[in-house]
């Protein structure tokens, strides 16, 4: 489980730690038990068929993956917890819902900041709730990400839709697309997954409602699906962008190396685009705007796990997940109050106290209502 709000760098998507793999090798064999008594499957992609078995099986090993994660953040680490209060931590991670460890909540946020305690009740929903939720989900047919040939579906049907003579005045549903003058699409829909209405089929205007599960989805679908060729485009920009603020020899920035180790594992372990590795160009040569280019950085990591969650943790999810430290809220009540309205005029047919504070008075307690129409008027 990782965070936006987390700020260490989440360039990689794996913990090579010593302290790791023991976890991490209990969770792929709970995975081959899983697929092997089809609790799991394969197709289309890694998806959990039974959330009992792994509520039985599995959370454990993640609870475990998440509680090394928790302990390496800086608003936990700065506390110097003792191993009761980090035993206690983990009980509760994975606790089930209904039987949360009392005793190890109250040992846990008893010592812990606000913001560690966010943490920590984070990396309980995830472990207990969100990740199987996502896990069952069917990339594609469920969720997934917008594709060039959705849009110009899209634009074809709004062109099909059209008067006769608004189609000759606009010209064709292709020039529309490529234009962006039919799909008003916002940049951070367009690079999120969103719901599908069947397989091949997203939705044209829904969202998910929970932050939580569209980062879960979004990188999921970025996994199976891989990056498109713009997203690299906008990634490698963004690269050069930082590189150009660093400084030193360009084999020496931060960007640079980066970009590079990122070419040389992918190569390392992908033996379909190995050869095309050789005329790949360094980071401050690879230009954005060159297709060929572009053709050959895409076939190498598009597929690339760490290059995607850079791209998502940089890039897609501060533009997408936006947050205001203030929410104006306000009901019913608050219409009537003095703070709008002078002189306010109104009636209930419900005799309850659920009446605006600011225009009761004296005069009107006790509040008096008419027989007979108590509860008739909606």
């Amino acid at each position: 489980c990782q965070s936006t709000s987390s700020q260490q760098s989440l360039g990689s998507g794996r913990d090579s730690s010593p302290e790791a793999q023991p976890v991490l090798e209990q969770v792929a064999l709970a995975l081959r038990q899983g697929l092997a008594a089809r609790h799991m499957s394969l197709q289309p992609h890694l998806l959990l068929l039974s959330p009992e078995w792994y509520n039985k099986e599995l959370k454990s090993a993640v609870a475990k993956l998440a509680h090394l994660w928790l302990m390496r953040q800086g608003k936990i680490t700065v506390l110097n917890l003792a191993d009761r209060i980090r035993d206690a931590m983990f009980l509760y991670i994975q606790g089930p819902e209904d039987a949360e460890d009392a005793v190890g909540l109250e040992l846990t946020m008893a010592v812990l900041s606000a913001d560690a305690q966010q943490l920590v009740m984070l990396a309980k929903l995830w472990v207990t709730a969100l990740l199987p939720h996502c896990l069952s989900k069917r990339n594609r047919v469920d969720y997934g990400l917008i594709r060039d040939e959705n849009k110009f579906a899209w634009a074809k049907e709004a062109f099909d839709n059209m008067g006769e003579t608004d189609r000759q005045k606009l010209g064709n549903p292709k020039r529309w697309w490529e234009e962006k003058k039919l799909l008003n699409l916002s940049k951070s829909r367009d690079n999120v997954a969103v719901p599908f209405e069947g397989r091949d089929k997203p939705s044209k205007a829904s969202e998910f409602a929970s932050a939580e599960v569209l980062i879960g989805l979004t990188v999921l679908s970025y996994l199976y699906e891989g990056m498109r060729v713009q997203n690299l485009c906008d990634l490698v920009a963004g690269l050069k962008r930082r590189m150009n603020l660093e400084y030193g020899p360009f084999d020496r920035r931060p960007s640079h190396q980066l970009f590079r180790d990122w070419t040389d594992t992918a190569s390392a372990s992908s033996r379909k685009v190995a050869s095309e590795v050789q005329s790949m160009l360094a980071l401050h040569l690879v230009e954005p705007t060159d297709s060929k280019c572009m053709m050959q950085v895409h076939a190498l990591l598009a597929h690339y796990p760490d290059a995607s969650i850079h791209f998502l943790c940089r890039m897609v999810f501060p533009e997408s997940l936006q947050q205001k430290p203030v929410k104006i809220a306000a009901s019913g009540t608050d219409l009537a109050s003095r703070s709008l309205f002078r002189t306010g005029i109104g009636f209930t047919g419900t005799a309850n106290d659920l009446f605006p504070s600011d225009i009761e008075t004296e005069e009107t307690k006790p509040r008096k209502f008419e027989l007979g129409t108590e509860a008739n008027i909606v």
